[in-house]
């Protein structure tokens, strides 16, 4: 494989292994991209599949309470905590709902929701 700095190392591969002098198609770059990535994911990328989630206040305790589809429930009082405990658990920035102002008192604060989805998609972005 060549390498110039203005292009990808993808796109200037040159030949397949054994081969040299063969073209290289696009599905031969596919299934390389396929191989390389079973060696470089961290094993925690495909450890669980993603879980939809719903999140929502309980004004009586003052919790946040993370719901997911399985009925597995997450509660605690700090959003970007219950962020970090849910990610854990298989939930994933835009798999979450949330209640918006209109469903009354069962709705996250504003910075809540921020806070929450900022952390979510964070622990994401690291992931």
């Amino acid at each position: 494989m060549t390498h110039r700095p203005d292009s990808h190392p993808i796109q200037s591969l040159k030949g397949i292994i054994g081969q040299p002098d063969q073209p290289v198609s696009v599905d031969d770059m596919t299934q390389a991209c396929a191989a390389a990535c079973k060696f470089t994911c961290t094993p925690t990328c495909d450890a669980q599949p993603v879980k939809a989630a719903h999140v929502r206040f309980d004004p009586a305790r003052g919790l946040l309470i993370g719901t997911f589809e399985d009925g597995v429930t997450i509660a605690c009082v700090d959003p970007c905590e219950l962020a970090g405990r849910m990610f854990a658990a298989g939930a994933r920035h835009g798999h979450v709902s949330m209640p918006d102002w209109r469903e009354g008192d069962t709705a996250p604060a504003g910075g809540h929701r921020i806070a929450f989805h900022a952390r979510l998609n964070e622990l994401g972005s690291t992931a």
